[in-house]
């Protein structure tokens, strides 16, 4: 579904923009790091969270911590972010991507369904 909204930022916060993350929890926790990331910047995360890397489950778990303690942090879902829902729609090609991505949460879906 479809959700916008308009935003009003504080010209005084730093805004911290970020994108395809791919279960990668650790690198995403040092580059927040590096940057000094507080509660008190916005942080947007514009997708990709997930898929690729070995950690999509920790990397989704952090970033609702990450929402949960401050209004100002922003999520959008990529492309890799919503294949779940292929195997929940049991849609034929996800099968030959999931052969080729031993870590995709399609997998763990797919396990916990099973």
């Amino acid at each position: 579904m479809l959700h916008i909204e308009k935003l009003e930022l504080q010209t005084d916060k730093r805004a911290i923009i970020v994108s395809d993350i791919h279960a990668s929890k650790e690198l995403f926790r040092r580059l927040l790091d590096k940057v000094a990331y507080t509660s008190e910047d916005y942080l947007f995360i514009n997708g990709d969270l997930c898929e690729k890397g070995p950690n999509s489950l920790e990397v989704v778990r952090y970033v609702m911590e990450l929402e949960q303690s401050s209004n100002r942090v922003f999520i959008t879902k990529g492309n890799c972010d919503i294949l779940f829902q292929y195997v929940l729609d049991e849609k034929e090609g996800i099968w030959n991507y999931m052969k080729n991505q031993p870590n995709s949460m399609t997998c763990f879906i797919l396990n916990k369904r099973s």
